[in-house]
């Protein structure tokens, strides 16, 4: 999902990571994974610079300007092109930021801080939404600290409103994230519950669901099958098999 953030009070740093080159969503789990709070220097390259020193007792990653003066870490450098470039944000009472969907980020408190912010999607940000997601499905964990159980809901929902959306249509790399991941959510997430068709008792089940299983609504899929349809022949696309 996409992010807002709007600074309060104190002053935040938004590290910000632009892939050079977008890794494939198996490589995109191994980096952020090897990037840890303490790590986020390794995120730039595609292995672990030697200027990056790891301290066994504290379990922290430091930089050592020796070495990184030193000319092997240059002849390093020719043979490890770098695979991302780090952005510094000051995130400052008034502030805002928007961070767009599957956004690799590190965020350092400056000062005692209060913020607010909250997630959304957007058409135009599925494809990113997808990448995503698949990331944190092969990496087995969630890779972001917010899990979202609505998620397959909320596009099921976009799915529904496709006829009343307002503007152009939907671009083909949109029309095929939003179709791969209502037809297959088990491709994108190991923990998926499917929801009962009387819309009386949805609160009461999306309240006793943990959140960590994303919810399916089987009741309203005949008529999201309908849509997708429609939307892929008017593409000129037909409706897939669902991912395995």
């Amino acid at each position: 999902m996409s992010t807002y953030v709007v600074g309060v009070s104190g002053v935040k740093y938004w590290f910000y990571v632009q892939w050079i080159a977008e890794p494939a969503p198996a490589s995109l789990a191994f980096r952020i994974q090897a990037a840890s709070d303490h790590n986020l220097m390794s995120i730039e390259y595609s292995s672990q610079p030697p200027w990056v020193v790891y301290d066994g007792e504290t379990q922290k990653f430091t930089f050592d300007e020796s070495i990184y003066a030193a000319e092997a870490s240059r002849e390093w450098e020719e043979q490890h092109p770098k695979v991302s470039q780090i952005y510094m944000i000051p995130l400052k009472p008034g502030m805002c930021i928007v961070q767009p969907s599957n956004a690799v980020h590190a965020v350092y408190n400056a000062t005692d801080c209060v913020a607010t912010g909250g997630h959304f999607i957007s058409y135009e940000s599925l494809p990113l939404v997808e990448l995503a997601r698949l990331a944190d499905h092969i990496s087995k964990k969630p890779l972001t600290n917010d899990c979202h159980a609505s998620i397959n809901l909320i596009l099921q929902g976009m799915c529904l409103l496709l006829n009343d959306r307002a503007g152009p249509p939907p671009s083909l790399p949109v029309l095929r994230s939003l179709t791969r991941m209502i037809l297959s959510p088990l491709a994108y997430s190991t923990r998926v519950s499917t929801m009962p068709e009387d819309f009386e008792v949805v609160q009461d089940c999306m309240m006793s669901v943990p959140e960590d299983i994303e919810v399916v609504h089987d009741g309203i899929m005949p008529r999201v099958n309908e849509v997708l349809k429609a939307k892929l022949l008017e593409a000129g696309l037909e409706l897939p098999p669902p991912l395995m």
